[in-house]
């Protein structure tokens, strides 16, 4: 397992957000400029020291899987549906 702590995959035409199971201290998740549809509890899931998630610029139109991150902070989803 690698220890990191900030996890950048922006402009990476991603339609859905990667699995990220293992990475427990990924503190900043960066995803904009992507293509992402949805979120959901599974891909939310070993993620609890998530403090700052960046979701600007996909396709959103509805997020969920939110509520097991207790540490996020910052949530920005401008420029989705």
């Amino acid at each position: 397992m690698r220890d990191l702590s900030c996890s950048c995959v922006g402009r990476r035409g991603l339609t859905k957000l990667p699995l990220l199971l293992g990475e427990t201290k990924v503190r900043l998740l960066s995803l904009q400029h992507n293509l992402i549809t949805r979120l959901d509890a599974l891909t939310m899931q070993g993620l609890a020291r998530l403090v700052f998630l960046d979701l600007y610029d996909n396709q959103l139109d509805q997020i969920g899987g939110l509520e097991s991150l207790d540490n996020l902070r910052v949530l920005l989803v401008g420029k989705n549906r």
